[in-house]
């Protein structure tokens, strides 16, 4: 038994790298991820906020030897185990909630009338070793009443904890899927998506959803109404649209990033594309007070008056920046919604 987890542990980064590969390249996102980014609410259900939402999927069973079998039976009872390698949290950061995604597989027969099949799904912590059905731990459950092919959510947050708190390497769940009435198996079946190979993104994810301690307690980091304002992702307005004269003083001038251009798609879903703006302009003395001019530019500009030949000029930059939404990889291949990822659109620009 040691052997097969050995095997189990030591084929996990084949596993990652492979679909680091696979998944940039056919982008294939679940579409929950993808409302998780379009949302402008970033609350839970449970009334917690977020600013990370990680997505990792499960290694399948097939690849798994260490469990017997893809499909477990017990007289009517569909059973999964399903491992995943979620890692631990950067220090900043602290777990709000951990939710299952399991895609259902609804196949009604003939003799269901009412076009959809009822069954008792049942989710339970392993610890890699223990079979004993009584003696596993429950962590969520849920009646399920489907006609059609639907993501089924369960919380796990418990799990996940255990996990990343006792630096848990085997991490399984399992899945127990039941029939609320053992004559209901002929109307039809709901089983679970396994597959890795569709490019639908369809096998069993686990989402764990984080808070950025930093976030919540610098004020720097919050999002007021002038970062807002600076923070479009459409395409900049023709010059023709423009009202305001060009100035060669210091200055906020338009500047649309293009994530394809540059490649950036090749690890950024979304958005495609988004308004950085840049600075121009010149500071010349006298340093304007709506400059927000630093002590040390308004002596550097003073003395540049003076000896221009030995002194340079004070530059037009960044004062201040924004934050904007992603959806990217990281560098694991995770696939992460970040709320705020720093530093990406100039707010405001300055003579320093």
């Amino acid at each position: 038994m040691n052997n097969h987890l050995t095997k189990s542990e030591s084929s996990m980064q084949n596993d990652e790298n492979k679909d680091l590969e696979a998944s940039i390249k056919h982008k294939n996102i679940p579409n929950y991820m993808l409302k998780i980014y379009g949302q402008k609410s970033h609350k839970l259900d449970t009334g917690n906020s977020y600013d990370n939402v990680r997505n990792y999927r499960a290694i399948s069973e097939m690849e798994a030897d260490y469990f017997e079998s893809i499909y477990q039976r017990n007289n009517l009872s569909v059973v999964h185990h399903l491992l995943f390698n979620v890692t631990a949290l950067p220090s900043e950061e602290y777990l709000q909630e951990a939710e299952l995604k399991l895609w259902a597989l609804v196949h009604c027969s003939k003799e269901n009338l009412l076009g959809a099949n009822r069954r008792l799904f049942r989710i339970y912590l392993m610890n890699g070793y223990n079979y004993n059905p009584w003696d596993l731990e429950i962590l969520d459950f849920k009646f399920a009443i489907e006609s059609k092919e639907t993501w089924l959510t369960f919380n796990v947050t418990h799990a996940v904890q255990w996990w990343m708190e006792n630096k848990i390497n085997l991490q399984m769940l399992q899945v127990r899927i039941d029939p609320v009435h053992p004559f209901e198996v002929k109307f039809g079946s709901i089983d679970i998506s396994l597959d890795r190979s569709n490019g639908e993104g369809t096998e069993p994810q686990l989402v764990i959803y984080s808070s950025t301690t930093e976030f919540d307690t610098n004020p720097d980091h919050a999002l007021t109404k002038r970062d807002v304002d600076v923070y479009p992702l459409s395409r900049p307005i023709g010059k023709n649209q423009r009202k305001t004269k060009s100035s060669p003083n210091c200055r906020r001038r338009s500047l649309y990033v293009n994530f394809t251009q540059i490649n950036y798609d090749q690890w950024i879903v979304a958005p495609e594309g988004f308004e950085a703006y840049e600075c121009v302009g010149r500071c010349d003395f006298p340093l304007s007070d709506h400059l927000t001019p630093s002590k040390h530019s308004i002596l550097q500009s003073i003395v540049h008056a003076i000896q221009p030949d030995k002194v340079g000029k004070v530059c037009c930059v960044p004062v201040r920046l924004a934050p904007i939404s992603l959806l990217y990889f990281d560098e694991r291949g995770i696939l992460t919604y970040k709320y705020h990822y720093d530093e990406m659109v100039v707010a405001e620009c300055g003579c320093r």
